[in-house]
């Protein structure tokens, strides 16, 4: 059987569909005609949570799981956030595509057994559950509020920019993130356009936090400080130089060391005995020691060579 490319990508991680959850109001409407099953993006049926919506709160849902909320900032249930805690100023916009992921569900069977399926008795043996956002359970989510605890909501570890509260914020959250630019590119800054924040504090210079790149939400121990660019080509250019200038030094200490050597053994002498050996092999060892340490400033000049040019292609 040829499989189109959605069927091999999906093979062996998740299931194409799964109605667990679902009503049983909503799974007897399926029918038996063949309608509703979603193939050419055609309506289905799936599990739709019901979300438990704030007083304050005004929701748009789609029929799949998808929800734009307007409200107050809430980022589990009612009694959350600056809105559970009764603030002002605290507007909050929330788009989730997947609310509870994988686990979402309209319904609780009730006295359910293990062998029993959830759809085989006529009758609806179930309790309608309501569910909050979740900022871990949800499939893919942009929080945006005008006044959230972001860090400490998103369990973010803390790091040299420290975490911050009481400030809008904009959190995107999913499996997979891009940004994607076409011919203007992307610019990330870190301060220096604002003299107020949104809370009408005055920013002053050291407020200018900078930017921390965190791969796998690590604690600050582990994490290290960026170089950067030209600074450390400067420096590179400095070290190279030295390092050349270096070589040419202990080459030409060789090579003054071999005709020294060349030079004292055409000269007759009456030494006592082993000194002229000893002599000889003294000098002998320091040659071929200038000679190693030559051959190993050469190398380091040949790398440091191959970093710089590098640097002119990745520029």
């Amino acid at each position: 059987m040829n499989r189109g490319p959605i069927e091999r990508q999906r093979q062996g991680r998740v299931k194409a569909v799964s109605r667990e959850g679902m009503s049983n109001s909503k799974y007897r409407a399926l029918g038996n005609d063949g309608t509703k099953t979603g193939v050419e993006n055609e309506k289905i049926n799936e599990p739709h949570p019901n979300y438990n919506v704030a007083p304050c709160e005004k929701v748009f849902e789609g029929e799949n799981n998808q929800f734009i909320i307007l409200g107050r900032d809430r980022p589990a249930g009612r009694t959350s956030g600056y809105g559970g805690a009764g603030d002002t100023h605290c507007a909050r916009i929330e788009l989730v595509a997947g609310m509870s992921g994988m686990l979402a569900k309209e319904v609780n069977v009730k006295n359910q057994t293990l062998e029993k399926f959830q759809y085989d008795d006529p009758n609806d043996n179930e309790e309608t559950i309501f569910t909050d956002g979740n900022a871990f359970a949800d499939a893919s989510k942009i929080y945006m509020s005008q006044r959230t605890d972001v860090d400490r909501n998103f369990k973010l570890s803390v790091s040299r920019i420290g975490n911050y509260s009481t400030r809008s914020a904009v959190a995107v959250k999913a499996d997979a993130v891009r940004i994607i630019s076409r011919d203007a590119g992307i610019k990330l800054i870190a301060g220096g356009t604002d003299s107020l924040n949104s809370q009408g504090k005055k920013i002053i210079g050291k407020d200018r936090i900078g930017i921390a790149l965190n791969c796998g939400n690590v604690p600050d121990s582990d994490m290290y400080k960026l170089v950067k660019g030209e600074p450390l080509v400067e420096l590179l250019k400095g070290l190279y130089k030295n390092v050349s200038e270096l070589n040419s030094a202990v080459g030409q200490i060789a090579q003054a060391l071999i005709a020294v050597g060349g030079n004292l053994a055409a000269i007759p002498f009456t030494a006592p005995a082993g000194a002229a050996s000893a002599a000889g092999g003294t000098l002998a060892t320091l040659t071929a020691t200038t000679q190693q340490a030559n051959l190993a400033i050469s190398e380091i000049d040949l790398e440091l060579q191959k970093i710089l040019s590098q640097y002119n292609y990745t520029n």
